[in-house]
């Protein structure tokens, strides 16, 4: 198999800090950053005075030079997400990075290659590439159908897929060993332990294998191998926790080693002449007679939970663990610890921001609102910094489950409100707990099937700073904590008694619209009253006249900055142009957006499930789909400005779970996958001029992209001049944002020098002035 001819990626590092926990800083408009989980690594290599480590979504390297920490994601070179393995090549000084979905990224002379020949190959059984294996100048990869041989230097797959299963079919190979002594190929495999002449055999040809059989070796999975000394250890994966058992073959026979220890086993390697054994809680080396060498079951404090080691020239010890990122173990300085700056899980299911912060919740409910019982967490962006709560930081987290949503109050953004499914509702202020509300200290009600479970399906603030919630099941499904601290419950009457209940929002008029669970929304309107006699609801369907909702199900909603409702639903995109109407006799109902494409008319968004919908400062819509990645529309939705794919940008995944958008007008992404964000061009307004920020300040050399001037109200004018008052340039804001390009009105890149910005709002009333510094 030839490899196709892909584009070569030249890695940009980004974040190279001289600290071992990244900071996070300001991203310029137009670019990305990601905020992956780093904190469990599943393999490391070294290679080129670095230390790489794996996580099942990206990639880091600690630089032993310079003592830096780096990120390798999407965003700055490689071609997928989610690895399932990294081996170092030495003798070709190169880096093979395996994902999950069978895709491979090599790097070597500075640059990311990709070979996605076996991703795109239609492949008899599982494609996932389990281990890679170093012999010689080539890569041996140990796949869920076979074992792969990779030439590094070319670039290509010069063999054909080894089938070494029964009569030439599928056999998932979880790892290789090569015997230099004898020169046999060992594979192990979930059929037992298959062995091969590496060289005068055709090793595409099944009938060349033979599975190793010996009373002492019970049959079916063995997932890890290894040679030492002229023995071959191997590890039987046993059916249970703590059941593994490990097997040596020793002049031809094959005996038991080490056969009380029965941990379960992640790693198996050969370092500095001693094997290297990761079990859980305790990594063991062994010389090469079999002798047990070092036992290390603790980091003075902490326990280790190893899923990769090796061992460097110096006999440090480098440990990928899966709770504690990438750990260094030594003589002269004892524990040290590499972690970049991200999240503990990757899981979203709802998002929130209030300032520049940004919430996220994991989830916890299926499709048929029955609850995961997800041990509770959640995780803030803070000040451009992961915080993380589990029960580990809040002991009270400990019998909380299933946190599904999540509310920033725009009074306090340092207050963050958690809704849980069966477990009340959740306080926090400065990342820590301060009340815990159920049914004996507000309004919140226990379901009709079962009165202590609370179970909140939505969270929302309306502009007097009232707190609104959905109360799943409940007599009352509709509660608020009004601005004094008062709670109230309302019943909505029979259409919405015990019902199950999801997503709150509400719109410019004050009306509440909740989510139920069959396809319907409930819309409700206190009249800015306490008293319950001038309520009104009203539950809208499919119906014409009575709604209108396109699709078989709404999956989410948002108010824009002109107080139209948009929907979005399982067969795209509906618009309420005239909320108000609702509870009047004239026509409410949603209208679907018509738009040309490719020369025909269509719905917007009709063949997609749409998932997520946020308003950015210009009124412009960014929708999150099922399938098909991120949509940034215009203000009436009629125009596509942005379509973000996995295929065609740093997207982790086409599946959207949320999007949210902070004051800076960075866009987060909730994917399948985890959180991304994208710094747009859109802020939210001000109500003043008097936080004007522009960014970058001073604007140096080496900077191409737009420099920002935010802190603007509606429709500002902005004039920017040099020292001596000459115009160089001018434009309106868009939102609460304006850019420059720092070009003069001939093209020409400015000079050298301080520069004035004026700023004045749309009557005149209000102005400004600021200053930027060039520097050429």
């Amino acid at each position: 198999m030839k490899r196709s001819l892909f584009p070569v990626i030249v890695i940009i590092v980004l974040l190279c800090l001289p600290v071992l926990k990244l900071s996070g800083q300001e991203i310029g408009i137009g670019q990305w950053r990601d905020h992956l989980p780093y904190r469990k690594v599943i393999a490391v290599a070294e290679g080129e005075n670095k230390i790489f480590a794996a996580t099942p979504y990206s990639l880091f390297y600690y630089d032993l030079s310079d003592n830096s920490l780096n990120r390798l994601t999407k965003i700055n070179g490689l071609s997928d997400v989610g690895i399932s393995h990294i081996t170092y090549l030495a003798e070709v000084k190169t880096l093979v990075i395996a994902y999950t979905n069978a895709n491979i990224d090599l790097i070597k002379d500075g640059k990311i290659i990709n070979l996605s020949d076996i991703k795109r190959k239609p492949i008899l059984g599982n494609k996932t590439i389990n281990r890679i294996t170093s012999i010689g100048k080539r890569a041996y990869l140990s796949c869920g159908f076979g074992i792969l041989v990779l030439d590094i230097e070319k670039e290509e797959f010069p063999e054909p897929i080894y089938y070494i299963g029964s009569l030439g079919s599928a056999l998932n190979v979880n790892d290789i060993t090569y015997n230099p002594a004898d020169s046999i190929i060992y594979a192990a495999t979930d059929d037992g332990i298959y062995s091969a002449p590496f060289y005068g055999s055709n090793l595409a040809n099944f009938a060349e294998w033979t599975r190793e059989t010996a009373f002492i070796l019970p049959s079916g999975q063995y997932n890890h191998i290894a040679t030492l000394n002229n023995r071959i250890y191997i590890n039987k994966k046993g059916p249970s926790y703590s059941t593994d058992a490990m097997f040596v073959k020793i002049a031809g026979e094959w005996q038991k080693f080490d056969e009380t220890n029965t941990s379960n086993r992640f790693s198996m390697k050969v370092f500095n002449n001693l094997l290297v054994v990761c079990n859980n809680l305790t990594i063991d080396t062994y010389k090469p007679d079999g002798t047990l060498n070092n036992r290390l079951y603790t980091y003075n404090p902490g326990n280790i939970f190893p899923k990769d080691a090796f061992l460097d020239k110096d006999n440090n010890l480098w440990i990928g663990d899966e709770f504690e990122g990438l750990t260094k173990i030594s003589a002269a300085a004892g524990t040290e610890k590499f972690l970049p700056d991200g999240p503990d899980f990757p899981d979203v299911y709802a998002m929130s921001s209030g300032g520049n912060d940004v919430w996220v919740v994991p989830g916890g409910r299926n499709s048929s609102f029955g609850g995961l019982y997800r041990q509770a967490r959640f995780t803030g962006f803070l000040n451009g910094q992961w915080k993380t709560i589990t029960n580990k930081q809040d002991a009270f987290l400990s019998n909380i489950r299933d946190v599904l949503s999540v509310a920033v109050d725009p009074s306090n953004s340092k207050r963050v409100y958690f809704g849980t499914w069966g477990y009340g509702l959740l306080e926090y202020i400065n990342g820590e707990f301060s009340q815990h509300f159920t049914s004996e200290n507000s309004s919140l009600e226990g379901a009709t099937f079962e009165s202590t479970w609370i179970g909140i399906g939505g969270i929302a603030f309306d502009e007097q700073n009232n707190m609104w919630v959905t109360n799943s099941s409940a007599p009352s499904v509709l509660s608020v904590k009004r601005n004094n601290g008062i709670w109230q419950s309302y019943n909505l009457g029979s259409v919405a008694t015990g019902v199950d209940m999801g997503r709150i929002m509400v719109d410019k008029s004050n009306q509440k619209w909740l989510m139920p669970r069959d396809h319907a929304l409930l819309v409700f309107n206190d009249n800015n009253t306490d008293t319950p006699a001038d309520d009104k609801v009203k539950r809208l369907t499919s119906s014409v006249g009575n709604g209108n909702l396109p699709g078989s199900f709404v999956q989410c909603m948002a108010t824009d900055r002109e107080g139209l409702v948009w929907i979005g639903t399982n067969e795209g995109v509906a618009v309420f142009y005239s909320p108000d109407n609702i509870f009047g006799t004239q026509n409410f109902d949603a209208q679907r957006i018509l738009i040309e494409q490719d020369g025909y008319g269509q719905y917007l968004l009709e063949t997609e499930s749409v998932t997520a919908i946020a308003v950015d400062g210009s009124n412009r819509k960014w929708f999150g789909t099922d399938r098909a990645g991120v949509f940034l529309m215009s203000a009436d939705g009629t125009k596509e400005i942005l379509h973000f794919t996995e295929e065609n940008s740093p997207l982790l995944s086409n599946s959207i779970t949320d999007i949210t958008i902070n004051d800076a007008g960075e866009v987060f992404i909730g994917t399948s996958l985890g959180v991304i964000s994208y710094r747009s061009e859109s802020v939210p307004p001000k109500i003043d001029l008097k936080e004007i920020v522009v960014f970058p300040n001073p604007v140096r050399e080496s900077y191409n992209g737009s420099i920002a001037i935010r802190g603007l109200v509606e429709s500002s004018s902005v004039k920017i001049t040099d020292i001596s008052g000459n115009l160089v340039f001018s434009t309106m804001s868009e939102g609460g944002q304006a850019l420059w390009n720092g070009m003069n009105y001939s093209g020409d890149r400015v000079k050298t020098g301080v520069y004035l910005v004026y700023v004045t709002n749309a009557d005149g009333s209000k102005t400004k002035v600021t200053k930027i510094m060039f520097i050429n």
